[in-house]
């Protein structure tokens, strides 16, 4: 710094004396640091220290200057002298300049201003002060809320006041934290409620929890994988649906209801054997119901002709066979109510309270009709006697210990029994136990009736026995869902179901003949169907599926034929077939996927003479052949 700009800043005029002005210099410096300490800003403190330091640069220089001026001589100047007299015009000595009393009220005012602006400073600072600490409250309000957004905004409005505010990367950093854990809480909660609705098989709500937290995180693998898991129950689940509509309206031969499910299934699955072989029955039984309804219709026209308003058992018959063939027919059924009361007719309990009352007053071709309900005993027929239940559900059921429900003695030689129900009400292991019907040595016919629970089989047929069974049910039975046993007996087996029952769905044994056509065989412990017999059997165009063992297993026959089954998804495999019933043809049976081969051969049997049955997906474990068998 020169001597120029030391003034400048000091604010002296060229020939000023600078010391004369120092103590103001002192004070206006001291008034400048005091501004400096007390600056409400840093940046206003910053310019107040410049201006302070250029101060004290320009004292230090004139400091420096005064030190290094060299002592005064004083020297006595030398008088000129005149040769004439001068008159004295010696003027009067000039009073010294007030530069510094200036530059002082100069200092004074700058300081007073200086003084003025800090004191509106210092109200500005104070209003900005209580704004910032009003709008912390508000934000903090909206953080204990978690009002995110709302906070955000207040913080952003303390931002443009105070510029880095600290207050305000606080507020931030608590309002991410907030958002991170409501995320984790909501995260959470949404979790929790999908695996548990997931473990409750409450898809439509897994679903919907899911899709709450993917919302919010996209990627989370966790509900991603959960997603996939109930979209495959859901499908399940919806597919067992489809099945379980099917099989009801199966279960009740209509055909046309069952069909569009089974249609949902084939479509869904169109590999899968047993919504193939459910479309191929649904299919046929539409067929044949046209066909029964034709052949219903000539029967009735034959019944009607026949009619002479007396008892004709040749009448009868054509008219019950219509009504078999049509029963929702109901000029069928209001000609068969005609004919039947030709003969005598008891109701019970109207008529007779006790119904072995009934049935021992009954004569052949009487004709008891039940009223709906459950009638408790071991009951027995000993007449050629009708029957059938008037509508409604009604139960024949006595304990297991007792024996069975009914029992057909060998006298009753044409029975004929109609839409009732047998059952157990208590569970027996004993080794021998009884069935709920049993059929002794008499002819009897079954309709629409059904067989449950039993301590052993649902029905046993012995001794000679001949029955026919049509859309009958037979389930949850402790032995086989029917047995058919001993020389000369035999029995007609058709359109009915057999499943979940702890033995076979259908045994033919020891000597005795059947005829097993159309029939479904599921989920029964041992074998769909087992042949034992020296006897001629035919076992045909029936559905075997998911039985523990095989769908069919002939063990021992002397002859006839097993065609146009569909075996799928058995246990062991789908057939087997041992050395002992070679004389049985096998043909046009159609396999499906099942856990064992699709069909198994004794020791002697050569898969070239099973050559005209299907096999259509399979490539490996077809045909077993050499297999041991008992």
């Amino acid at each position: 710094m020169d001597a120029e700009q030391a003034r400048r800043v000091l604010g002296l005029q060229s020939d000023d004396d600078w010391t004369l002005h120092e103590a103001a210099f002192l004070a206006t410096r001291q008034h400048m640091a005091e501004l400096v300490r007390q600056s409400p800003t840093d940046a206003m403190a910053q310019r107040y220290q410049d201006g302070l330091m250029e101060f004290d640069r320009a004292l230090a220089f004139f400091r420096e200057q005064n030190h290094s001026a060299p002592d005064r001589i004083s020297v006595e100047p030398k008088k000129k002298t005149f040769d004439f007299e001068v008159e004295d015009l010696t003027m009067p000595a000039p009073r010294p300049r007030r530069t510094g009393w200036l530059f002082l009220s100069v200092f004074m005012i700058i300081g007073i201003a200086f003084a003025g602006l800090y004191e509106w400073q210092r109200q500005q600072e104070a209003q900005r002060q209580m704004q910032v600490a009003q709008w912390e409250g508000e934000a903090a309000d909206h953080l204990s809320k978690r009002r995110w957004q709302d906070a955000l905004a207040v913080y952003q409005k303390i931002e443009v006041l105070e510029g880095n505010s600290n207050i305000a990367i606080k507020g931030r950093r608590s309002i991410e934290a907030g958002m991170v854990e409501e995320q984790e809480q909501y995260l959470g909660y949404w979790s929790g409620a999908a695996i548990a609705a997931s473990e409750a098989s409450q898809w439509a709500e897994a679903s919907a929890a899911i899709a709450k937290v993917l919302e919010m995180q996209p990627r989370h693998e966790e509900m991603i994988a959960l997603a996939e898991k109930v979209q495959t129950m859901e499908t399940a689940k919806l597919r067992q649906q489809w099945r379980d509509h099917a099989l009801a309206a199966m279960d009740q031969r209509q055909w046309a209801a069952a069909l569009p499910w089974i249609q949902k299934m084939v479509e869904a699955e169109p590999q899968s054997e047993t919504a193939l072989a459910w479309k191929v029955t649904a299919e046929l039984g539409i067929k044949t119901e046209i066909e029964n309804k034709r052949e219903a219709t000539q029967l009735y026209q034959q019944a009607l002709a026949l009619d002479q308003g007396v008892y004709n058992p040749q009448l009868l018959d054509r008219i019950d066979r219509a009504k078999k063939l049509a029963p929702d027919d109901s000029s069928i059924l209001a000609l068969y109510e005609k004919v039947a009361s030709y003969g005598r007719t008891i109701r019970v309990p109207q008529e007779f309270p006790d119904l072995q009352k009934a049935l021992d007053g009954a004569r052949d071709h009487d004709r008891v009709v039940l009223e709906p309900g459950t009638y408790v005993g071991s009951f027995s027929i000993k007449a050629a006697v009708i029957l059938e239940a008037a509508s409604g559900e009604v139960i024949l059921s006595c304990a297991a210990e007792s024996g069975p429900a009914l029992t057909i003695h060998k006298v009753a030689q044409g029975a004929k029994i109609s839409g009732l129900q047998f059952h157990h009400t208590t569970l027996l292991a004993d080794a021998e136990r009884y069935s709920t019907v049993l059929v002794s040595g008499a002819k009897a016919s079954f309709d629409r009736c059904r067989f449950y629970r039993a301590a052993g089989h649902g029905m046993a047929v012995i001794q000679g026995g001949d029955v026919s069974v049509d859309q009958c049910r037979f389930e949850e039975n402790g032995w086989d869902g029917i047995s058919v046993q001993d020389a000369q007996s035999h029995a007609q087996i058709r359109n009915s179901v057999f499943v979940g029952n702890i033995h076979h769905g259908i045994e033919v044994w020891n000597q005795a003949a059947a005829v097993v056509e159309s029939n479904r065989c599921a989920d029964n412990c041992l074998n769909g169907i087992l042949i034992d017999t020296t006897a001629v059997v035919t076992v045909q165009t029936n559905q075997l599926n998911g039985n523990r063992e095989y769908g069919i297993f002939i063990r021992t026959a002397s002859g006839g034929s097993v065609a146009g089954n569909r075996i799928a998804n058995n246990l062991l495999g789908g057939m087997a077939i041992a050395p002992s019933a070679k004389a049985v043809s096998c043909q046009q049976n159609v396999f499906g996927k099942n856990e064992g081969a699709a069909l198994l051969l004794g020791k002697g049997l050569f898969s070239s003479s099973f050559s005209k049955n299907q096999f259509p997906g399979l490539i490996e474990k077809s045909v077993v052949t050499d297999v041991p068998m008992e």
